[in-house]
């Protein structure tokens, strides 16, 4: 009895320690540790991963969707000795960023967002965007915002990188890889057909009701 319990513990602090060694080197490369449980304190805006044998946490910019590298202050404590975490800190050329709420339901029929004067944006897969101009502390709502400047959708596109066509072969397909303007991993699949509305989403798969007419 006393050697099943002892091969446990050995196995059990085995596992803590590997478990521990792959989710720091996660963290010093930009990635989420997975051997965790995640919480979030909304009062001071920290996200805390704890581990076996570990604690780590950020101090989140804008939302705990975002990538480690737009955080600050990343720290992991193993037992009782604390390592530094450094991460680059990308630099934002852009004169605005957008900040993207992923809605739970995903994916559901696309809803119109901007209905404009020779196309319309629908968003799938999220709840809101907001914008925020560098110049300005205050957020606006991305739709009201395009509603004052319809060529800012095209401004928008050409910051993502074009990966290629949907599945109808015609719509283009764009997302968001390196770029820092926006906090999540977007797509916006532009259409080419018998419509040229485009889809905001968090959706990589082009679905049926898309490029459709409404």
């Amino acid at each position: 009895m006393l050697k099943t319990i002892r091969n446990l513990l050995i196995i059990v602090m085995i596992f803590g320690v590997v478990t521990a060694v792959v989710d720091y080197y996660r963290l010093t490369i930009g990635e989420k540790p997975v051997f965790c449980l995640d919480s979030y304190d909304y009062n001071t805006n920290k996200e805390t991963f704890r581990g076996i044998f570990y604690i780590a946490d950020r101090d989140i910019n804008h939302s705990t969707s975002e990538r480690l590298e737009m955080s600050y202050n990343i720290r992991y404590r193993f037992l009782i000795k604390e390592l530094k975490i450094t991460i680059p800190h990308p630099k934002v050329t852009s004169d605005y960023v957008l900040f993207v709420k992923k809605s739970l339901d995903c994916p559901l029929p696309a809803r119109l967002y901007v209905d404009g004067e020779d196309k319309k944006i629908y968003i799938d897969c999220i709840d809101s965007i907001k914008y925020k101009d560098k110049k300005n502390k205050k957020y606006k709502s991305l739709d009201e915002v395009l509603k004052d400047k319809p060529k800012l959708i095209d401004d928008i596109i050409n910051k993502l990188t074009l990966v290629g066509v949907g599945s109808d072969r015609t719509t283009e397909k764009y997302e968001a890889l390196d770029d820092t303007f926006v906090n999540q991993h977007l797509y916006v699949y532009k259409c080419n057909n018998n419509v040229k509305d485009i889809y905001i989403t968090m959706n990589p798969i082009q679905e049926k009701n898309y490029c459709t007419i409404k």
